[in-house]
């Protein structure tokens, strides 16, 4: 059973706006004036389509892919001729052909020795300047084995590296690079920044030069009005920023905090670490896995504060993830489109969903043990988040989580062949909600809409059980199928869907309620697990864990009344249906 609060509850004590009507679908509060007022069906499965999905990219591929952070622009980048495209996302499925943009006056054309030099490239959103020109920046990182691979722990000054405790990444004077032009026997990668501006023929305007080589990505900050080019390799992260007319200022360097500085200093002093690194950014967003007090936490950076925005309980033994994680792979992270929920898995068996708000874990679905979680995002409007596994060796299988529904919340979509190669890691663009690949011919695919064609579960049309709360009857259609009902003594009534209850109810879990109040119980399945309960300021789900008498919560709901008002603005239930293991509430 899943659930989420989609949009904030009432803050005021106005018994008025308290009494406003709003619905609970499934566990979820909607706005009054956003529900469709459809009730709720008992969903079926569609039948997975047969032909596979191809997700498919080429470690050999010469070819790279970057997306603007709006989604508006795709940028695609050729190493070997040393060219590169600027195309509207719009359009990307269609045949184009658009102006390539030369950089030999740059960067030289060299061969691929033991898998370097590597390129990642980035592209930021378009700006207006004062002539009403759109312009973009477009960055072209070279990578070498010096920016991915650790010289060890001798040569640096371990004093200043972050302290474990610290919110923030730690500033230091950055080392100057001074590097215009590459060869073949150059040790230091480099990143050259370009200003273009777009549907005009003209040259690119190489305005910075002088960045190490790393992966790159661009940051707008629309409150300071700022953007920022962030490049992130073993020595740190560096960081220049531009304003609003795209001038740029002097370029900062940050530490990664002391556990992922110290990882990189010892572990990767033969191997690349860019796909430790690149896992570990999304959006705007920087996470890592820490062990704090012999918890294992996963902390949240904001890439446009270069501040610790959250740090989340995964709850999950440190021996067993490394285990695991020897076994599969890499860590999948994803956020909500109003940025209130994250997804985090460490690639396998579990999805967790956490607030940002607060840190705490509000819902988690097992896959399985033996489950690959290779991708996962938000869609439907945050209400449904599509998840790519892989059973043992064989194809992948698109899942459907739907965080609305309390009956078949899983469903199968179709098959996909999702392969993507970990040192490639510039092959495939993605931003919340859109997720492009571009293969070894320069062929660019907006697959993401093909991931989600079948994401809306058909209905067989079978109605609730029952409708147990209903202050206007003359609007129904018909009579429901009753529930039996009993009366406890101290004004709880409990509804039970299939008999007189054989389950002793939970009675009393708002305990700051120390008088005696009216009360509503039901249960939700026929073995009577999951208990609704609709007290004086909350909606609360609870669930009894298999071979255990212990209960735990699955999902609560306040009205925000200040305690002192919580009497004269009690919750006033106009409707309320029953499924299985569903409801909806009015």
């Amino acid at each position: 059973m899943s659930y989420k609060e989609e949009t904030p509850t009432i803050l005021t004590t106005s018994v008025s706006e308290v009494y406003q009507k709003s619905d609970l679908i499934g566990g979820i509060f909607i706005p009054l004036e956003k529900s469709n007022n459809n009730l709720p069906k008992i969903l079926s499965q569609k039948k997975p389509e047969e032909i596979p999905l191809d997700i498919l990219t080429s470690k050999k591929s010469n070819w790279h892919i970057s997306i603007s952070p709006d989604g508006e622009n795709v940028l695609i980048f050729d190493h070997e001729k040393l060219e590169f495209k600027i195309i509207p996302e719009k359009i990307i499925n269609d045949s184009y052909e658009k102006e390539s943009y030369d950089v030999r006056s740059v960067f030289k054309n060299e061969e691929s020795k033991k898998d370097y030099p590597k390129w990642t490239i980035a592209i930021s959103n378009s700006i207006t300047n004062t002539l009403n020109e759109k312009e973009v920046l477009v960055a072209i990182s070279r990578v070498t084995k010096s920016d991915t691979t650790s010289p060890g722990k001798k040569n640096l000054n371990n004093e200043n590296l972050t302290s474990t405790n610290s919110n923030e990444f730690e500033e230091k004077e950055p080392e100057p690079v001074e590097i215009v032009t590459t060869d073949t026997t150059a040790n230091e990668g480099n990143t050259v920044i370009y200003k273009i501006k777009l549907n005009q023929k003209s040259k690119p305007e190489r305005i910075c030069s002088d960045l190490p080589g790393g992966i790159v990505i661009f940051v707008h900050n629309d409150k300071k009005n700022y953007i920022y080019c962030l490049i992130f390799n073993v020595k740190g992260i560096f960081r220049k920023k531009f304003t609003h007319d795209l001038s740029g200022k002097r370029m900062k360097q940050f530490y990664y905090p002391k556990r992922l500085q110290d990882d990189l200093n010892t572990l990767y002093k033969r191997k690349s670490c860019i796909t430790r690194l690149f896992n570990s950014i999304f959006d705007h967003y920087f996470f890592i896995e820490q062990y704090k007090g012999g918890t294992q936490v996963l902390q949240l950076y904001d890439l446009r504060t270069m501040e610790m925005k959250q740090f989340f309980n995964l709850h999950v033994r440190k021996s067993h993830v490394r285990k695991s994680l020897r076994k599969f792979g890499t860590p999948i992270f994803a956020r909500s489109n109003d940025e209130k929920i994250i997804a985090f898995s460490f690639g396998f068996g579990k999805l967790f969903l956490f607030l940002v708000e607060n840190g705490l874990e509000i819902a988690s679905e097992d896959f399985g043990k033996g489950v690959k979680i290779l991708f996962c995002d938000f869609i439907n409007n945050d209400k449904t988040i599509i998840v790519i596994v892989q059973k043992s060796e064989s194809e992948c299988q698109i899942l459907y989580w739907n965080l609305f529904s309390t009956s078949n919340h899983v469903k199968s979509g179709r098959k996909v062949n999702f392969v993507t190669d970990e040192e490639n890691i510039s092959s495939i663009a993605r931003i919340p909600g859109k997720l492009i690949t571009v293969d070894t011919y320069g062929n660019i695919s907006s697959v993401f809409d093909r991931l989600i064609n079948n994401c809306d579960p058909e209905e067989e049309g079978k109605e609730i059980h029952s409708i147990v709360i209903h202050n206007d009857n003359s609007k129904l259609v018909e009579s429901p199928r009753k529930m039996s009902c009993s009366k406890s003594k101290n004004e709880h009534t409990i509804y039970s869907l299939y008999s007189q209850n054989k389950t002793k109810p939970l009675v009393s879990k708002e305990p700051w309620v120390i008088d005696v109040y009216d009360r509503t119980s039901v249960f939700l399945d026929k073995e009577e697990t999951t208990q609704l309960f609709i007290g004086r300021s909350t909606i609360q789900v609870w669930r009894k864990i298999a071979g255990n008498k212990k209960v735990e919560l699955e999902y609560i709901w306040a009205n925000n009344v200040k305690a002192n008002r919580e009497e004269t603005c009690a919750l006033k239930v106009d409707e309320l249906y029953i499924g299985d293991r569903s409801f909806y509430i009015k």
